[in-house]
């Protein structure tokens, strides 16, 4: 629980155990860390999504082309990797970009 404390800064954990004898009653707390507020909405981490979920990211999204997508959408993309993702620069016509264009199909 402690663990889950230091990486969650905005949760507060009670833990209580409560035994026949009372003296073994066990209260553990770890407060909230932070008085700022729960971000609304996090970036994806690439390596947490799975197919179903990038499906239902591009039919959501307001983006237009897949390098828009990958930066707006997942934590650490550079533009440079999302251009390498699709495998053509500066091109219209990559795989993401007519999922992209073309939601209805996918």
């Amino acid at each position: 629980m402690q663990q889950m404390a230091v990486i969650t800064p905005y949760a507060q954990f009670l833990f209580k155990f409560v035994s026949d004898a009372p003296d073994k009653n066990v209260i553990i707390r770890f407060s909230r860390r932070t008085d700022v507020n729960v971000p609304l909405e996090t970036k994806h981490h690439p390596s947490s999504v799975d197919l179903l979920l990038i499906k239902r990211l591009i039919v959501e999204t307001s983006k237009q082309n897949l390098l828009q997508f990958l930066q707006h959408k997942f934590v650490n993309i550079s533009k440079s990797y999302a251009e390498r993702v699709d495998g053509y620069k500066n091109s219209s016509d990559g795989l993401m970009n007519r999922c992209l264009n073309h939601k209805h199909s996918i």
